[in-house]
């Protein structure tokens, strides 16, 4: 019970046990966690009958706007510090989620902003996530309308196909609806994505969704992406990796590979994409130690891999000395380094 609808049963009434178990849990594991504005409750929906996903009423935004104000100033209030990032609401584009108009979700977000900063004014607030094909001229519409003056970071939600590059082109359109906006210095983060639904449908295999993990890590990375959240961790069949009955598998252990891979590392510049398919992505860590992400999604390739690295890693976790010549670079990416340092 972690959304409005839910901790919101009644007009002053808030029931927020299982958000500080949820923030507790977080905190516990060190992961930062992101509140998600959204499902406005029933009672104080402005259409109280629409249907919806999650429940009549609850795409709509409130009626009364002051209902919004107190739930925004109770649920800030009460957690302070705990929670820095705030995003103003999921999905908009989509009536689904939001059958509103968007000039009352720019008011909404205008108060949110206000209120969130006078309680919290280190917190962060982000704006709301467009999805798919829609989400950069849902976003074009918003930022027109001067939606930026209420964010610090903008979003999206990196949802495409099972072909892990194209995430270049969607990134690229949002970046040019950012830039056209003024808000090009402004972080991007994708606060929500996976392989596309359910990984069983869409892809054969753990191995083939551990490929397209890593491939969206790194390419995201490389398109100037500052924060990606997988879509997710426990999270059933939509990007589900972690199973609370049967625990970890292969996804979990090969996601755990992309963390050590990224995790203190910096990436030098852009990955490159050659004539063949194959894609190259260049890491650096402090004292000398370099490295290449390296996979090609169409077929396998004999890559010459520079004389300065001496080992490869896959995403099983192994490491071996490099082959002499050249390497055999597939589907699969795998980690070159100059050295051993995890």
């Amino acid at each position: 019970m972690l959304d409005w609808a839910e901790i919101n049963s009644s007009s002053g009434v808030y029931q927020f046990q299982d958000l500080d178990a949820f923030v507790q849990l977080n905190q516990a594991r060190g992961a930062e966690v992101i509140y998600t504005f959204g499902r406005t409750p029933q009672w104080a929906s402005s259409k109280p009958e629409a249907p919806g996903p999650y429940g009549p009423g609850q795409c709509a935004p409130p009626a009364d706007l002051r209902n919004w104000d107190n739930y925004v100033t109770a649920i800030a209030s009460h957690v302070g510090p705990r929670i820095t990032y705030w995003e103003l609401w999921n999905e908009p584009q989509d009536p689904n989620y939001y059958c509103g108009d968007m000039q009352t979700l720019l008011t909404m977000a205008e108060h949110a902003y206000r209120i969130i900063k006078s309680i919290n004014p280190a917190a962060q607030i982000i704006t709301p996530t467009g999805t798919a094909s829609d989400g950069p001229a849902w976003l074009d519409a918003y930022l027109s309308k001067g939606g930026g003056d209420y964010a610090d970071i903008i979003s999206f939600h990196g949802y495409c196909d099972t072909e892990a590059e194209s995430i270049n082109p969607v990134v690229a359109r949002y970046e040019k609806v950012i830039a056209a906006h003024g808000q090009g210095s402004k972080p991007l983060w994708d606060t929500e994505a996976d392989w596309a639904g359910d990984a069983d449908d869409v892809l054969e295999g753990s191995e083939n969704r551990a490929d397209f993990m890593a491939k969206y890590y790194f390419l995201q990375w490389s398109d100037g992406v500052s924060r990606f959240v997988w879509y997710a961790y426990d999270g059933g069949t939509w990007g589900g990796l972690w199973n609370p009955v049967t625990g970890a598998d292969q996804d979990v252990a090969s996601y755990n590979v992309i963390q050590q891979w990224m995790v203190g590392a910096s990436m030098t510049s852009a990955c490159t994409s050659y004539s063949n398919g194959t894609w190259s992505c260049p890491l650096s860590r402090e004292g000398g130690y370099q490295a290449l992400v390296l996979w090609n999604s169409t077929k396998t390739v004999s890559y010459p891999v520079p004389g300065q690295y001496t080992d490869v890693r896959d995403l099983n976790g192994n490491v071996r000395p490099l082959p002499k010549g050249n390497l055999q670079v597939g589907d699969s990416p795998v980690l070159v380094e100059t050295g051993v340092v995890f």
